[in-house]
């Protein structure tokens, strides 16, 4: 099977809401994806969590001391197989066709990274927001592209030294 999208989840002592999110990613339409989960040294029950999850066979769970999130999300990506990357806290969720639709408009339009409005949640309130229109070969730096719900081609990925 061809892998289409490598969903990269970084997980640091988030038992609370770690299986609803992985839920949302097993749930998805688009079926060709893997699932790369590294544990960043959960001092709470997260990884007993993902012992349970680890019999999809395309989950693959990573278990290592913290070193913070950006490391883990580094070993996800060297570890990654799909044309493209999401990478998705495990404090999150998305939408059953959400994977598919993005896959879909890339490979539409050939593009390198498609990005995507989302819904901010809390205690309180459920916000709807509506991302930045990104104009063709625009710079997004810091914590802009944090707040940002994107896949991107992993050849783009390379061609700027993430690999």
């Amino acid at each position: 099977m061809e892998i289409k999208i490598s969903v990269i989840i970084p997980v640091y002592n988030t038992e609370k809401y770690l299986e609803k999110c992985l839920n949302s990613v097993l749930k998805q339409t688009l079926k060709e994806i893997e699932i790369i989960i590294i544990n960043d040294g959960s001092q709470d029950q997260s990884e007993k969590i993902l012992e349970r999850y680890n019999v999809d066979q395309r989950i693959i769970v990573i278990n290592k001391s913290n070193e913070g999130v950006s490391k883990a999300r580094n070993i996800g990506l060297k570890m990654s197989k799909g044309k493209y990357i999401y990478y998705l806290d495990s404090d999150d969720y998305i939408e059953e066709n959400m994977l598919l639709e993005m896959y879909n408009k890339t490979e539409k339009e050939n593009l390198d990274i498609v990005v995507c409005d989302y819904w901010k949640e809390n205690f309180f309130q459920k916000e709807y927001v509506k991302n930045l229109d990104i104009k063709e070969n625009e710079i997004i730096l810091g914590k802009l592209m944090q707040n940002m719900y994107y896949i991107v081609k992993i050849k783009y990925l390379q061609l700027y030294g993430q690999n």
